[in-house]
């Protein structure tokens, strides 16, 4: 774990250098500002590398279609393309899109948790695959990769040709290269910029027929999203990017993104709406936006759960409630601590919606070795804020379900180092909520306390 945040604050550092020694405002791309998607492209080519060395991943392909359900599919997703883009609508107040992860099991129903309080008239966009057909809002739901492959077969358009890159462009990988000793070329970035920009006219299609108000979207760092913000703020749309997690200087999309070109960058939301005062001052420090343009508004699905369902909800209780990250590791302390607590207290293991099967597969090979597999549960099946609010105690690296414990009174031992840099402020500032350890001993007296604390409420 100690190995994860060296390496990721030294990357993050790298690129916060390049920010201050470079005119990353001046990256241009088709009349686009660039630098944050450049930024962030950087940031994951070079985790995913260092990640690569270790992980061998499964290649799994989709089954084959017969030929009457891929011309059922493709005549249904003609129909609705139609429908988006041609089809006179009334004005809606929301056009929103998020992904599958961010969607949880509710009363029989998949909820995208982030839109349970957006009432009014909308459409929403997955942005790949719907995988079950029980979600809400489902008649006025889309798949924005599906709808996308048919604005791409009637709207044909030529792939733009290498773009010259400019010295600063040239100076930023070089230095990026040196610094974390890759190789990337001066074009790794050109396709995922053309599809962005492909992206941007899809969107601008649908949103002039659509005409919402405002966009809603989560995880605006993608090519998707990108395109969607530079469709927005070219036709005036406020868009705003809904917090889902952990933010602060180690995350790289919402850190700080240096000087800013003249009227901001347009890749980017014009506002972001986030769950506490902290994330608030972390983007307010991170320069993306004016200050008036962060929004205040609290965890949407917190904020519903508490006024809609916990005073009914009936659960076991937890005494320890640990909600994974994919790419995450338990770490060791943390098995032990398990060996040395399961016959005093209830540990759940809360999975991550998009955990690998190998990293599952891994957790409960450990968990055996350690004769563990009956005394430890994992969860893959309730929804988080329910465990969370039948624990006593929440443990986890640097997860988004650290904020949400607070926000509903319940305390976090932070186990890793990342955790602890994201959290700094609070584990200063807010001490009876949040703890760190990083190892056995230092965990199971927090634990402790935290329980005993617990059992005195009740």
């Amino acid at each position: 774990m100690q190995k994860d945040y060296k390496f990721r604050k030294f990357l993050v550092e790298t690129l916060q250098e390049i920010q201050e020694k470079f005119p990353t405002q001046e990256l241009v791309y088709e009349d686009v500002h660039y630098w944050p998607i450049l930024k962030v492209r950087l940031f994951f080519v070079a985790y995913q590398t260092k990640q690569s060395k270790n992980v061998t991943a499964k290649v799994e392909l989709p089954p084959k279609k017969s030929l009457i359900t891929r011309i059922l599919y493709f005549v249904q997703t003609f129909l609705q393309y139609t429908y988006l883009v041609h089809f006179p609508k009334r004005k809606m107040e929301y056009l929103t899109a998020g992904a599958w992860a961010h969607r949880i099991y509710f009363n029989q129903t998949w909820l995208n948790r982030y839109f349970v309080n957006h009432n009014k008239s909308r459409i929403h966009f997955e942005y790949s695959r719907i995988l079950y057909p029980n979600i809400d809002y489902a008649k006025k739901s889309f798949e924005a990769e599906r709808i996308f492959s048919m604005f791409e077969r009637f709207n044909a358009i030529k792939s733009t040709s290498v773009f010259v890159k400019s010295t600063v462009h040239k100076q930023i990988i070089d230095t990026f290269n040196q610094r974390m000793g890759l190789n990337l070329q001066y074009h790794f970035a050109d396709r995922y910029l053309e599809i962005t920009l492909k992206w941007a006219r899809f969107w601008k299609k649908i949103l002039r027929s659509i005409k919402p108000n405002e966009v809603r979207l989560l995880c605006y760092y993608g090519t998707n999203m990108y395109g969607l913000c530079l469709a927005s703020n070219r036709l005036k749309i406020p868009v705003v990017d809904m917090q889902h997690g952990a933010q602060g200087k180690l995350h790289s999309a919402y850190n700080f993104i240096g000087n800013l070109p003249k009227g901001g960058y347009q890749v980017l939301p014009s506002h972001f709406s986030v769950w506490d005062i902290q994330s608030r001052i972390d983007l307010e420090y991170a320069k993306l936006v004016k200050n008036e343009s962060i929004l205040m508004e609290g965890n949407p699905w917190v904020n519903y759960y508490q006024k809609n369902i916990a005073s009914k909800s009936i659960s076991q209780q937890i005494d320890i409630l640990y909600t994974l990250q994919t790419g995450v590791k338990i770490p060791e302390f943390i098995y032990t601590s398990m060996l040395a607590t399961s016959d005093q207290y209830t540990w759940v293991l809360k999975t991550h919606p998009m955990m690998k099967e190998n990293e599952m597969e891994d957790i409960i090979e450990r968990l055996k070795q350690l004769n563990l597999i009956t005394k430890v549960k994992i969860d893959n099946k309730n929804n988080l804020m329910e465990n969370l609010f039948n624990s006593k105690v929440h443990i986890s690296a640097f997860s988004g379900s650290i904020n949400e414990a607070r926000l509903i009174g319940k305390p976090t031992i932070i186990i890793s180092d990342i955790g602890a840099n994201l959290f700094e402020k609070k584990l200063k500032e807010d001490q009876v909520y949040f703890k760190y350890a990083d190892s056995k001993e230092i965990f199971i007296e927090q634990v402790k306390k935290y329980i005993e604390k617990s059992t005195e409420r009740i």
